[in-house]
């Protein structure tokens, strides 16, 4: 994976997990704290909170093709990464307490595991783009030669 690359997976990454972020958000407050009041520093919490989730994806990078193995090594390593992160910000900033600690955690994991899945489906979106450019190409090549 070549810099460029990952700069681009970190950002569609940024873009999703900031976008469930803010349903979640949205979601537990409901449940937790339907009479609390935002303020308009409340809706950058969810553009913070993506941006500090991309940085333990700086674990997957490698400049040569990773087994299985390391693959779900890594990837294991994100997800503790990113729950220590995200509950020792959640505790910096004050929004951490007993009532909501065990379902913050659960909603990081769901987040975590929605985005691997959403850019899993535009991965392959994106080889079956480029095989059907490839089978046109072949094609084309046939019928000239």
């Amino acid at each position: 994976m070549t810099k460029k690359e990952l700069a681009i997976k970190l950002l569609n990454m940024f873009f999703i997990i900031t976008t469930l972020i803010t349903i979640v958000m949205g979601v537990m407050g409901l449940i937790w704290e339907r009479d609390r009041l935002l303020t308009y520093e409340v809706m950058f919490s969810p553009v913070i909170i993506g941006f500090i989730s991309v940085l333990p994806s700086i674990v997957m990078y490698s400049k040569k093709e990773l087994t299985l193995r390391q693959i779900v090594i890594r990837k294991v390593l994100h997800l503790f990464l990113l729950e220590i992160e995200l509950i020792a910000f959640s505790k910096i900033m004050g929004i951490w307490n007993e009532v909501i600690g065990l379902p913050f955690v659960i909603s990081i994991l769901i987040v975590a595991v929605l985005v691997q899945v959403f850019l899993w489906l535009v991965g392959v979106q994106r080889a079956n783009t480029i095989t059907n450019e490839l089978k046109a190409f072949q094609k084309e090549y046939r019928r000239n030669n």
